[in-house]
């Protein structure tokens, strides 16, 4: 599921491949919730060739959905990424900006969507780029295709599996965000301050390797998720404030082969405001 610029490039324009730029920064001037910026007009020009612009708020969100950056419904999905000439069966390879997570949303979105094969080039554009690698501008002409969008439900988790989770102990719960917002230690909050109960915490941050934005190695993965007994449980919920970095927990766990693992799409921004739905902190 993690690609290299080389493999990449020798199937650039191979029938059946798809390449999505999911480039999306925060606004630096923001202050409160991220927002994910739209820069579709600005790269247009400097692209990994045969390159489509899909924004994961904007393309594949609901927007009215009952919290931020939900999960748009199957149709909808499907209209965006057919009018693109993309369908369901394509390898489809996502990239971003090396330390963009919302790369990984797009990742996680397309599948829960019901694409067949969806990949991540490691190291984003930036990899891309620092190989040299070539950058042109979009394909402007792509011919219509269908795109079959069908939910796998068995990749989101709503707000009662959260609530039930808490008391089973088959299933196992992640807090994504950082062990200073998961233990309390920052002013930061999603409404109210801690994490929901019984969870342990795996950073979406400690899974890629600060300078590269590369994943760490698997044997790594692995370890980090040993340490907090993730694979012992028959299922795992991840979570974090809105819905993005655990996505990046989600994917490094298809990557070391455990598959039974849902997002928690509501995440805190939906938990936290929820005065009855428990929350601990410390």
């Amino acid at each position: 599921m993690l690609v290299s610029p080389d493999w990449l490039h020798g199937q650039v324009g191979a029938p059946g491949l798809s390449i999505i730029d999911a480039r999306a920064p925060i606004s630096p001037d923001r202050v409160g919730p991220p927002v994910y910026l739209n820069v579709g007009t600005e790269t247009a020009g400097a692209r990994i060739p045969w390159a489509r612009y899909i924004h994961l708020v904007d393309d594949l969100s609901d927007p009215d959905g009952s919290f931020p950056i939900a999960l748009a419904r199957p149709p909808a999905v499907a209209q965006v990424l057919s009018a693109h000439g993309i369908s369901a069966d394509d390898t489809i390879v996502v990239y971003g900006g090396a330390q963009e997570l919302a790369t990984h949303r797009v990742w996680w979105a397309l599948k829960a969507s019901g694409a067949r094969d969806v990949r991540v080039l490691d190291g984003g554009i930036e990899r891309w780029v620092h190989e040299g690698r070539p950058l042109q501008a979009e394909h402007d002409h792509v011919e219509p295709r269908s795109f079959c969008a069908t939910r796998r439900p068995e990749m989101l988790a709503a707000r009662d599996d959260v609530l039930a989770a808490i008391d089973d102990p088959r299933v196992c719960l992640v807090n994504a965000l950082t062990a200073a917002q998961h233990h309390s230690r920052t002013d930061l909050t999603y409404g109210r301050p801690g994490r929901i109960p019984a969870s342990c915490n795996i950073s979406a941050r400690d899974l890629i390797d600060p300078d590269s934005g590369r994943f760490l190695p698997l044997s790594s993965l692995r370890s980090r998720f040993e340490r907090e007994r993730v694979l012992e449980h028959d299922r795992c919920i991840v979570y974090c404030g809105g819905g993005i970095a655990a996505t990046t927990v989600v994917l490094g766990l298809w990557l070391i082969g455990y598959r039974a693992v849902a997002m928690y799409d509501g995440s805190l921004r939906e938990w936290a405001r929820d005065p009855r739905l428990p929350m601990e902190v410390g």
